[in-house]
């Protein structure tokens, strides 16, 4: 992915998913909350985040 201009990525993957899930986290990927979507009967997902770069309107960033 590091030809994307994106900031961040995100996915949604299901919790219970004992192959996907380690191999997210090993790539990088952070746990950021769950979402249930809105159809009947959805499951409900972590909601997972890559950084793919800096953000260079991050004032924060290198403050002391």
């Amino acid at each position: 992915m590091s030809d994307r201009t994106e900031l961040r990525a995100t996915l949604l993957v299901d919790p219970g998913n004992d192959v996907a899930y380690p191999a997210y986290k090993s790539w990088g990927w952070s746990k950021v909350g769950t979402l249930t979507p809105s159809w009947p009967n959805s499951p409900t997902f972590d909601v997972l985040v890559k950084e793919l770069r800096d953000d260079p309107d991050d004032t924060e960033q290198g403050a002391s």
